[in-house]
């Protein structure tokens, strides 16, 4: 036998087994080595191990569930189809999601699940049972309330249809054989009580009750300094031996007198009390096996320990420099030692073009994406890869900003030329933009919480456009609306992209249009005329909007509508096109050898044309253009472009 001591085994427990379910994997599958290949020798909460922990999260369901715990329970396989409804109920999560719900009534939970369809019948078989056993609620003993949870995770379909491992057959029979009846115990000295009450128990004596499944492989054990007393291995390796571990610390009772304590040397009662037991567990630990292993960490990334002064000195030293013979080493099925090989695969699939250009779904954002990070246009577009999203609290910035361009729209639609702008007075302009965002917002889809901030939001979206609108638009030059959110088609290399442009305005007295997109985040001009195009939407309009508009380009701008932060910014042609926008000739364009309008389409001409040849070539490498590009991708977890940085 060998033994692995941890002495802080109780904190370190979950990231001890992850450890070594890793490095005990055959053919680098952790999830192919159950835990009852090594021993630890502490057990865990009952409420800890997973299906207890459904069962018990399913009892606690009341009139309404908050979406972690949903989240949890699609996801769980100790329910009913599991296993056969898993992508369905992942796909009714995922859709979950994006409706931005926090909590939910069970009966408008099944009313979306209904709506949604897709397969989920035994979700909302269950999701009705529930909902139905929350009606019942009244006083009775808690003999019968055993029974009746028990009877609810039946017909629930608890512990689910798949097989069960040694460990979930022991945690099955630890809820049935104990915690139930230990539940029903407490009759004796408890009356009849409701569900609330009653549930409150399980769960407490299940915190309490400690489970440990027998392991069916004893030639490995992970132990606590304490466990190993009495017995002896083949071998044993004892960590984190640093100064702060042995000798512990002083810790007195504050019940009993401190004198009293150090007269009966009671444990953690004086420094020379722990000396003394630290010095007998290093002599107890180095007689427990024929080859015994000492070490300690050398720090912790931020703070550097030192070796316990109880290490026995004269002992073989094994220096940090020589860690490759502790190196973790990995094999096959077999067992036989492998090297792990490593390939660069920077390529994906191409896509089928013919002699008509590829259209391709999400419109001018798959350049953008390509631009950013080839990998991330590569997994959005071709992998149709999105990470889940998050419920938010309230009103998300996401949608602040749709309702920013839905506001703008109908406003625009409306007032369609500078003259009819200014004839407007303030308080007509601000009447008009009240009465659209009234519009706008009674149309919004907004969860519930959200919905109790729309006086706020009504409130500040009100501000926001009124000074937008009074204290920029109105300061242009004249100009006529000529586009609305107008879509169009446009190529771009072999690819065919769907081009909404929010905003198309043609100048008064010039020959020339204004391409105008909405932004409420904050934007920068280098995203246009830098080395990199990391804004491709606008150029594209500037370069395909001829064909829509008998005008030239002359201006092409984000309108960054902030509180406090609005601005025109862009470029143009010459420099009285729009307020405070620089002309090419006197923008940072110049370092780059740009010094007019024609040279920097044919520029961005020539970029776009090649992001549209790597995305249709599938350049997918992990590269984005710059560590700012990965602060809002969701796709870190897939790319891992964390363990390249950190050579792994």
């Amino acid at each position: 036998m060998v033994a692995v001591v941890v002495p802080d085994l109780v904190r370190l427990q979950n990231t001890v087994e992850r450890i070594f379910r890793r490095e005990l994997a055959r053919s680098l599958f952790p999830e192919r080595v159950p835990v009852q290949s090594f021993n630890v020798s502490l057990g865990r909460p009952l409420a800890k191990q997973g299906m207890v922990a459904t069962a018990l999260t399913l009892l606690s369901v009341g009139r309404s569930v908050d979406f972690v715990t949903l989240s949890y329970l699609l996801r769980s396989p100790w329910l009913a189809g599991g296993a056969d409804e898993a992508n369905s109920r992942a796909q009714l999560e995922s859709w979950l999601r994006r409706q931005n719900i926090r909590e939910i009534t069970l009966s408008s939970l099944l009313k979306m699940c209904r709506k949604q369809g897709g397969g989920n019948n035994s979700f909302v078989q269950f999701i009705t049972l529930l909902d139905n056993d929350n009606k019942k609620s009244r006083n009775q003993s808690l003999v019968k309330w055993g029974d009746q949870f028990n009877q609810l995770l039946n017909q629930l379909g608890w512990p689910g249809d798949r097989s069960l491992t040694s460990d979930d057959y022991q945690a099955l029979s630890a809820w049935r054989d104990k915690l139930v009846p230990a539940l029903a115990a407490l009759n004796v000295v408890h009356g009849d009580t409701n569900r609330t009450t009653a549930l409150t128990m399980l769960r407490k004596l299940a915190a309490e009750q400690l489970f440990q499944p027998k392991a069916q492989d004893d030639r490995l054990h992970v132990t606590g300094i304490l466990e190993t007393a009495g017995l002896h291995f083949d071998a044993i390796w004892v960590t984190g031996l640093t100064d702060q571990t042995l000798p512990g610390q002083v810790q007195h009772n504050p019940f009993i007198p401190t004198m009293v304590q150090r007269h009966y040397q009671m444990p953690h009662s004086s420094i020379q009390h722990e000396h003394h037991y630290a010095q007998l567990t290093i002599d107890r630990l180095s007689c427990s096996a024929a080859q015994v292993v000492l070490s300690h960490p050398a720090g912790d990334g931020v703070v550097s320990f030192s070796p316990s002064q109880f290490i026995p000195v004269g002992i073989h030293c094994l220096s940090s420099q020589q860690h490759d013979e502790l190196t973790t080493l990995r094999g096959d099925d077999r067992g036989a030692v492998v090297t792990l090989e490593s390939l660069s695969d920077e390529v994906g699939c191409e896509l089928a073009l013919t002699d008509q250009p590829y259209e391709v779904a999400g419109g001018t954002s798959v350049l953008k994406d390509q631009a950013l990070c080839p990998f991330r246009a590569y997994a959005h577009h071709q992998l149709k890869v999105r990470a889940l999203e998050t419920p938010q609290t309230g009103i998300d910035n996401r949608v602040r900003g749709d309702l920013i361009h839905k506001v703008c729209e109908r406003f625009w639609g409306e007032v369609t030329t500078h003259r009819q702008l200014c004839a407007m007075t303030d308080d007509e302009l601000l009447q008009c933009i009240k009465q659209l965002t009234d519009e706008v917002l009674d149309q919004a889809r907004l969860n519930d919480q959200a919905k109790e901030l729309l006086s706020i939001e009504r409130t500040r979206l009100t501000a926001l456009l009124f000074e937008w609108i009074s204290c920029f638009e109105r300061q242009r030059q004249p100009f006529s609306v000529v586009a609305v959110e107008q879509r169009q088609q446009v190529q771009v290399g072999p690819l065919l992209l769907t081009a909404v442009p929010d905003r198309v305005d043609c100048l008064d007295g010039q020959s020339g249009c204004v391409v105008i997109d909405y932004k409420s985040g904050m934007v920068k001009n280098s995203d246009l005329i830098g080395d990199s195009l990391l804004e491709p939407q606008l150029p594209i309009y500037a370069l395909k909007g001829l064909e829509q508009h008998k005008q030239q380009i002359v201006a092409v701008v984000f309108a960054q509508i902030r509180s406090g932060e609005c601005a025109f910014k862009g470029v143009a042609a010459d420099d009285d096109v729009m307020p405070l926008v620089k002309s090419v000739a006197k923008s940072a364009a110049v370092k780059r050898g740009i010094d007019d309008w024609p040279a920097l389409l044919d520029d961005w001409d020539r970029q776009l044309d090649q992001l549209a040849h790597d995305f249709s070539n599938a350049q997918a490498k992990v590269n984005p253009v710059a560590r700012s590009a990965c602060q809002f991708c969701d796709l870190a977890r897939l790319c891992r472009i964390a363990e390249c940085e950190e050579g792994c």
